[in-house]
Order: structure tokens, then sequence, then C-alpha cells
């Protein structure tokens, strides 16, 4: 008999400490084959300093793990697959097959090299500053003390007690998580798959991949679970959604595809509950409102972009646009959107991106050259919330400027610059500039996110062939417990779409015992 149980690992926000990234979660099968544990999705915590200690607490042995499963290549939901198979912090690392999309098979080593990268320069970064603060005067202790009066000899001791817990502090290093290395072993481990074929991953346990329309190769998994214990071959079907994409509204990647099998469980995103989507035919008519002033100013536009699907939502959008198009100069600068785009340009869905002139900068050079350039201009630049990456070098350029524009084009979180410009500040401090004006136009755009809304994730479910029984179970996950996630349970039971008895809001760390 079936027996099958759920553990999260992350992806749910249920107290003040966490986000609603880190997406995992362990699924335990037991059935007359043997008992076998299955990762969904190995994503790093993201956002603060508390989300990143998380990611040193798995949660569970990586070594009893027989094999994973990989819905998408975004960081919060691939990015500690390099850490479990670490030897440095884990005696017997994760070692079983990872499946997932072709297409995100070839994106995860851009993704993860990425990350690794990011991780090894801030902890260098973190060493240099430290050594910056390692006090040299400690030597000289007796001689000051002889040149200072008595009366101030307290303060002095304070200093150099001071003095040596920032010296204390120094010797400290920054730990990574993995390096690229770890990364090399991840991708040895991975098998790339094709939509709406059934894989065989286990002894009686199969999947099968929907394109979920949220980027390029991000999947739903359907697993099939063989009851053994049955004469006649029978099946239990269980759906993990991962990110979903628009149902109104989309581009290029088109809609989440039509899940086929019977469910007796499913586990969805609500990142948007409680959310509507702002019509994005209204918005691209206002940005190209917007980028037709620039080209009779010949001034430039600012958009700082997401590099992975943000970049070619963009893309597309602006290659569609009367009086646009050929009429201003494209130019990227993102080394990870410009290796992402090589990806994208091979698929038949983009192969339109083949045809769009767009200029790299990629160095000194190209940067000066781009400055140069006379005429009007759009710079996609990384990163999307204006908090790091090579958007910062164009700020101190373009902000001061009346005629330019900055285009945000979507959620800017707090503490960021991009938050900062959707307030309205005039003033912003930028790393190693310092303080600039903000002259410029900032234009906020909200309907390019690539997640479903709320009327996005009903319709999808409603889409879902339900198994009409006491057993079935919906589990909410990717969302703030008592925000989004509670918004959409909200709403299915209000609109009559499932009984709230068979909604579960799960923890992170806890087991369920779902069927």
């Amino acid at each position: 008999m079936l027996k099958i149980s759920l553990k999260l690992l992350g992806g749910i926000k249920d107290s003040d400490e966490k986000s609603i990234t880190g997406s995992s979660a362990v699924l335990t099968v037991k059935n007359g084959f043997g008992t076998y544990n299955i990762l969904i999705d190995c994503g790093l915590h993201q956002g603060t300093e508390n989300d990143e200690l998380y990611n040193k607490e798995f949660g569970f042995d990586p070594s009893i793990l027989n094999c994973a499963i990989l819905t998408h290549a975004h960081i919060d939901h691939c990015g500690r697959f390099p850490f479990i198979v670490n030897k440095e912090f884990f005696k017997n690392p994760f070692k079983g097959k990872i499946y997932t999309h072709h297409l995100t098979k070839l994106i995860l080593p851009i993704m993860l090299n990425d990350a690794a990268n990011i991780q090894m320069s801030e902890a260098k970064e973190f060493d240099q500053k430290s050594k910056v603060y390692t006090p040299t005067i400690l030597p000289k202790q007796r001689r000051l003390h002889q040149r200072f009066p008595p009366e101030d000899q307290e303060d002095l001791e304070d200093f150099f007690l001071k003095a040596k817990e920032l010296k204390k502090d120094s010797d400290l290093k920054k730990e990574v998580l993995y390096t690229t290395s770890e990364v090399k072993k991840v991708l040895h481990l991975t098998e790339g798959l094709e939509y709406k074929i059934w894989k065989q991953i286990l002894p009686g346990i199969s999947i099968k991949l929907y394109n979920a329309a949220h980027v390029l190769g991000s999947t739903m998994i359907v697993v099939r679970l063989e009851d053994s214990s049955s004469k006649n071959k029978r099946y239990k079907y269980l759906l993990f959604s991962g990110d979903l994409g628009r149902v109104r509204d989309s581009l290029a990647l088109g809609k989440p595809d039509i899940v086929k099998e019977k469910l007796s469980f499913v586990m969805m995103e609500s990142t948007y509950g409680g959310r509507i989507h702002e019509t994005r035919g209204v918005e691209i008519e206002q940005m190209r409102f917007e980028i037709l002033k620039c080209i009779r100013r010949n001034s430039t536009i600012l958009a700082p972009a997401f590099a992975y699907q943000r970049v070619s939502d963009i893309l597309e959008v602006l290659s569609k646009m009367d009086g646009v198009y050929g009429n201003v100069k494209i130019y990227l600068d993102s080394k990870l959107a410009y290796d992402l785009f090589q990806i994208y340009k091979t698929s038949k869905t983009y192969a339109f991106l083949n045809d769009i002139e767009i200029e790299i900068i990629q160095n000194k050079s190209d940067l000066e050259r781009f400055r140069r350039q006379k005429g009007a201009k759009i710079l996609l630049s990384s990163s999307g919330m204006v908090n790091a990456g090579s958007v910062m070098k164009h700020l101190p350029e373009i902000l001061p400027i009346p005629n330019n524009r900055v285009f945000l084009l979507g959620y800017m979180a707090e503490n960021t610059i991009g938050r900062q410009l959707l307030e309205g500040k005039k003033l912003i401090e930028i790393p190693v500039a310092g303080r600039i004006e903000v002259a410029s136009k900032i234009v906020a755009f909200k309907s390019f996110s690539g997640h479903a809304d709320e009327k996005d994730l009903i319709e999808i479910f409603k889409s879902l062939k339900i198994k009409q029984d006491v057993n079935f179970r919906l589990f909410i996950n990717h969302g703030e417990a008592d925000g989004s996630a509670l918004a959409l349970k909200n709403a299915f039971v209000r609109k009559n779409v499932l009984n709230k008895e068979k909604i579960t809001i799960p923890k992170s760390g806890h087991f369920y015992q779902i069927l």
C-alpha cells in the first residue's frame, strides 16, 4: 500500500525572519518496491542576512535522497544544489540524478556559476574590508599613553579595547556555500527531459514535465506512483506546480500547459495571491509613448532588468512597437543576460531574437562607445531591483539629466535603490559615486511580472482534473503564510473552487502525510 509524505525545506514565509525564497521539498514514497526520498527543487534563501543563515540548515540528510527534480533555474529554486554536493559541509553529500527540462539544463550552469562567483566575490570583499579595520596603532599603545594626560587615560583604554575587538572580527572569513567546482558536480548529475513524456526515475515512480510558462524551460511536475498492492495497475498522480506563468497577457512563452492526469494532490505557488496584475497592453502603450518622447529628444532610457526572462520579454515587446524599433539603438550591459540570450536564441520560441539588433557592452571600450553614441538609446542592464550589478555604473551618468528615463519593470524590494527611485527620492546614495541627484523621469511598470496572479492561479486550478474523494489535498506554497498564501486560500473558498478542509498552508520543517 502506498504511503506518501512531504516535508517543506523552504519556499513559504511562516515567520518574520524568513522570506518566500529557498523553495525546496522532500517527497517520501513508501511503495511495494521500497522507501524513496525525492527532492523537489533546492533553492537558495535570498534577501536579508537572516535569510542567508538558513542556507546552511538544509533540514534533511542529503545522502538518503534518491534523486531530485528541478522545476526551473531561478536561484531561489536551484541555488542550493551545489551546496548539498559539497563534501566540506556534508560527509555523505547528495549523489543522485537531477531531472529537469533540457533547456533548464542548458541554463543551469550559467545561473549557478553566477551565484558561485557572487559568493566568492562577496567573501573576498568581506576579507578586504576586515583587513582595513585591522588596527595598526596597537604596538604604539605605550607611547600614546605617555603623550596623553591622566584624565584621558580611561577613554584611551576604551579605544584600545574596541580596537582589539575589531582585530578579532578581522580574523573572520565569510564562508561560501560552494564554488564553481561544486557547480560542475551538479551538472554531471543533471539529466534533461522533454515536455509531456513519461520518465521512470525510481521503481514504481515516474514523472512527466508540463510547460509552466514562467521562464524558458520552466515546468510543472506530475509524479506518477504505482500502487503495487493492487492486482491491476493503478496509479496516484501528484502535481508540483513550481512557479507558474500568466494565463492572461502572456508573451512568447504562452500559457501554462493543461495537465491531463487526474490528480490526488497538488502543491501550487501563491506569489501573487490576493493581487491582480495591471493590464499589459495599457502599460506597453505607455512605454511606447515614453520611448517616442526620448526618440524626439535624443535621450537615454535605462531599464534595469532581471537577466533571466525579463530581458527577453522587453526585447520582444520593443521589437513589436510601431515607430520605436529601428529608431532607437538598444544596448545590453549584463554578462549573465548576454549568456542567457545565447540560449534563448537557440529555442524555437525565441527564434525572433536572432533578428533583433542589439549591441553588447562587455568592456570599457564598449562602455565609452555607448556613452559617445548620439541619438536615442535604450540600455538594458542588471540588476532588476537596482541594488547591485552593472546598472550601478550607469546611474551617475543617466539620473541627473531631465530628458532621460528610468523604467522600473516590476517589484522593488525594500532597502534597494529601485525602491528609493519608485518612492520619488530626489537624492540617492550610490556606492563609490556618492550622492546623485535624480532629475530623470522615473516610470514604473507593474505588468511585467512572470508570475500568475490570483485570477490566473484560480483559472489554472480549475483546468486541473481533480480526483473527487476525501483524500484530495491542495498545498499552497511560495507565499507568505499570513499574506499571499492565505489570500489565495480564502479566494478558493470564497469562490467555491475548493473546500477549506482540503487546503493546507504548510510550515517549513514539518512532515505532512498527504496520502
